[in-house]
């Protein structure tokens, strides 16, 4: 128990940059459809005819009706960290019951608690969707393999939660080799692909969600993926459009802006003693379980490397397999070894996290919401303009930011309930009211970024 305290502990210190970030984007939207005043509407936030957005009741409409209910976001940051260590523990619980042995398993769950990473899922609470998958797809395969009904249980609410656990039972197949009795958890996705087929609809006339299936798109990102996921920083793929190709000139200047210097030194020495390991400690265990999380890995990826745009918070579960493979060559390998590759290991990654806490804008976000707060709480209005007195040459407006920013109309229903207000853009070139409040929306965004 004590090591577990120890570990929840220093998750909360990496991470607790969480509980000073605001709300933005799509935050305010979970908020404007999760409101409801009967058990008739709370049930309708499981209907299955939506077609405008992705089918995730359960850690979108129900996550933020509770959070609403909570009324306290420093308690709803609490819950998002409170479902994740509990994914953790039935982690933990899989690899003893898989492999026996209590080490490794603990192992690989710190390594895989402290990767930096987990910014991009346990900072925004947009993202909470990515929480609730990992840590229900982990009950429902420890309930799996103790051959308990209760694995279905919680494979439908992974599926609830977002539409990339659908895979899982492909995990288990891997894992038990048995068809028959993951049978019953193919034939749950059944259902499920139909409604994430209506709603998927909607989305898809989105450009960054159209799949494209081209071998040199796929090829690129999934190196991405898998550099991600074994510490190479999130904004590299800014400045190396392609895995490809030469990276550009600017590449050097990011890296001295982000204070990513010595991170990026700890990552190399880690990376150097990790194919020093590889080499040194190789056999043929090592290598099976290379295979084997390699596959589960690639089982989560592939799905997504046909789109686009690549975002770093779906490495919620792939990092469980690289994960998997760092703990088992440690446990496997000589001391000499195995401790300073832990100890690069936690060095970068603990030099990751303000780094990325930055790169990630979630700082900025959260600043540029608060700001906009403290210009409108105390007024008197029917409608907000925010206006651009200067039009930049690359035609990125100060107002088009703050429109994304406070997801357009949907700031206003969180802070201002059932009134009818109304926000203006100036880069929509639209017909203002003459009594609007004016707001310049460079100011906004000048403060915000003095942080």
């Amino acid at each position: 128990m004590k090591k577990w305290l120890i570990l929840f502990g220093a998750i909360l210190f990496l991470f607790r940059g969480a509980f000073s970030t605001y709300l933005f984007q799509d935050d305010f939207f979970g908020f404007g459809i999760s409101k409801i005043s009967s058990f008739n509407q709370f049930l309708n936030f499981f209907s299955i005819f939506r077609g405008d957005r992705f089918y995730r009741p359960l850690s979108t409409e129900v996550f933020y009706f509770i959070s609403q209910n909570l009324n306290n976001l420093f308690l709803t940051r609490l819950l998002v960290f409170s479902v994740f260590f509990t994914g953790l523990l039935f982690l933990y619980k899989i690899i003893v019951l898989l492999a026996k042995n209590k080490s490794l398993a603990f192992l690989t769950v710190f390594i895989y608690a402290v990767s930096f990473t987990h910014i991009f899922q346990l900072y925004w609470l947009a993202t909470f969707q990515e929480v609730a998958m990992f840590s229900f797809s982990c009950a429902a395969t420890y309930f799996f393999l103790k051959r308990n009904w209760l694995g279905l249980v919680f494979f439908l609410a992974a599926l609830l939660s977002k539409e990339s656990a659908i895979v899982l039972p492909l995990v288990l197949l891997l894992l038990t080799r048995d068809f028959r009795r993951t049978f019953p958890y193919f034939l749950l996705v059944l259902p499920l692909l139909i409604v994430y087929k209506i709603n998927y609809a909607g989305v898809a006339l989105k450009p960054e969600y159209v799949p494209i299936f081209n071998p040199k798109l796929i090829g690129n990102n999934l190196l991405w993926y898998v550099l991600w996921a074994f510490g190479l920083p999130n904004f590299f793929p800014d400045f190396i459009p392609s895995i490809f190709s030469l990276p550009t000139q600017s590449l050097w200047t990011a890296i001295n802006n982000a204070r990513a210097l010595p991170y990026l030194i700890f990552w190399g020495l880690f990376i150097g003693f990790l194919g020093l390991t590889l080499i040194i400690s190789r056999n043929k265990k090592i290598i099976l379980v290379g295979i084997f999380c390699l596959l589960g890995f690639l089982i989560y990826v592939l799905p997504i490397s046909v789109i686009v745009h690549k975002w770093m918070v779906r490495l919620t579960i792939p990092v469980i397999f690289s994960s998997l493979f760092l703990a088992y060559l440690m446990v496997n390998s000589k001391r000499w070894l195995a401790i300073p590759l832990v100890v690069f290991y936690v060095l970068y990654n603990f030099l990751a996290i303000p780094v990325h806490e930055n790169t990630s804008t979630y700082k900025y976000e959260s600043k540029i919401v608060q700001n906009v707060a403290l210009n409108i709480l105390d007024k008197d209005f029917e409608s907000v303009c925010f206006s651009d007195e200067i039009k930049p040459e690359n035609g990125w407006e100060g107002s088009r930011k703050l429109k994304l920013t406070l997801f357009d109309q949907w700031f206003l229903s969180y802070y201002f309930p059932n009134q009818k207000k109304r926000a203006f853009y100036g880069f929509d070139d639209g017909v203002y009211p003459s009594d609007c409040l004016i707001i310049p929306a460079r100011a906004i965004l000048t403060s915000a970024s003095d942080r």
